[in-house]
């Protein structure tokens, strides 16, 4: 029952919002592959851009909620060439893939994506795990998804200093941390004026 509560503690999505300082203020030394890609250096994609990163996973439902409501965000400035939108899962590249997949009518949590009506997704995506997600039995005999290597997620919450999914940082073009918002901050107010609130905060940054 332990390794449960674990699990639940790494995925418990924290009340937190945030444009404090913090201690780990500028973009961090960070390399990984992107979906289907090569592997990529943060600084690097993030060098005198406007840098937005989400932190998800496909099994968190209040991520995927949460995408649904600033994929509008990213298709804004997607073509802006002085801003850097991206997305980090704790996930391996197969499960990106099969969560992407056309033909998967199984996989609830991408059920769970069509309900919320989602047309598209593609939002950059790195991969944040090696080992990937396995679904756990518990004593009452439900199932609950679980991080195979918690070691991994340690890594990205010490990396980027916060604890918690759904979370999106925005670092200024000098590579300042600006703002850390933790949990599904579009549940918590009308999802149009928290999308506004990105553009404003983006677009304050661009000026």
């Amino acid at each position: 029952m332990k390794l449960f509560t674990r699990f639940l503690l790494l995925l418990f999505v924290l009340s937190i919002y945030s444009c404090s300082k913090h201690i780990k203020s500028d973009v961090p030394e960070f390399s990984t592959k992107q979906y289907n890609g090569d592997t990529v250096n943060l600084k690097e994609l993030a060098k005198n851009k406007v840098t937005i990163i989400f932190f998800w996973t496909t099994f968190c439902d209040n991520c995927l909620t949460e995408i649904s409501n600033i994929h509008d965000v990213y298709d804004k400035y997607k073509n802006n060439k002085n801003v850097t939108f991206l997305t980090i899962a704790f996930n391996t590249n197969k499960e990106i893939e099969q969560f992407n997949s056309i033909s998967d009518t199984v996989n609830p949590y991408k059920l769970y994506f069509k309900y919320l009506k989602m047309a598209k997704f593609d939002m950059p995506v790195l991969i944040g795990s090696d080992q990937g997600y396995e679904i756990y039995s518990q004593d009452d005999g439900s199932f609950i998804p679980g991080i195979k290597d918690t070691s991994e997620v340690n890594k990205l919450y010490n990396t980027f200093d916060f604890r918690g999914l759904p979370t999106i940082i925005i670092y200024s073009a000098e590579g300042k941390l600006i703002c850390k918002y933790s949990g599904p901050q579009s549940m918590r107010s009308d999802p149009d004026k928290y999308r506004i609130f990105l553009d404003n905060k983006i677009d304050s940054l661009l000026n």
